[in-house]
């Protein structure tokens, strides 16, 4: 995917590309980056993160900009299992939403506590249109502020822009056209 990002834009954006994967290798956390192998996977795992999320977003964005009423998230509760390396992988949150409370292949142990505030906020989302609940004022999103939930196991709160770096960077690569990758 990393290839097919870098051969879908111009120097440019080759050069952004290269840019995002030095600032994913520069998150990468202390236990895992002394082993050049694993940090490298990681990052590359952030960027196609990041390259989903761009899309993702684009759709958000053109949603709220229609006036729909419009709520985003970013999920970083880790796996626990040890070759996910403590990472929040994509879907890692499936489980949690759905209670499927047993240890699952992305998310290993769930932490019962997080999945019930998880199912919650999915519920009343599906019931008022408004993810709110106790301990985590959800804001709408819009493409101003870019408000985003950032869900972690002891922490739920909303911020403004959460992805800005990698954002910044694919639109150095990509500008509107986020679909290039696909």
């Amino acid at each position: 995917m990393i290839a097919e990002a870098r051969y879908m834009t111009d120097k440019d954006g080759k050069a952004a590309v290269e840019e995002l994967i030095r600032y994913e290798e520069s998150i990468v956390p202390e236990e895992y980056a002394g082993d050049e192998m694993v940090k490298s996977a990681l990052a590359k795992s952030g960027v196609i993160s990041e390259l989903w999320r761009y899309e993702i977003l684009d759709f958000a964005d053109r949603f709220a900009d229609a006036g729909g009423e419009t709520y985003v998230y970013l999920w970083k509760v880790p796996s626990t299992r040890d070759d996910m390396y403590k990472s929040a992988v994509h879907a890692v949150e499936l489980p949690y939403i759905f209670n499927n409370m047993e240890a699952d292949q992305c998310a290993g142990e769930v932490d019962p506590d997080v999945a019930a505030k998880a199912q919650k906020a999915w519920i009343s989302f599906a019931k008022t249109g408004d993810p709110t609940v106790d301990g985590a004022d959800w804001k709408k999103y819009n493409t101003a502020e870019r408000d985003t939930m950032v869900i972690e196991k002891d922490k739920w709160e909303c911020v403004s822009h959460p992805s800005k770096t990698a954002r910044e960077l694919l639109w150095k690569a990509f500008k509107d056209q986020p679909y290039h990758v696909w």
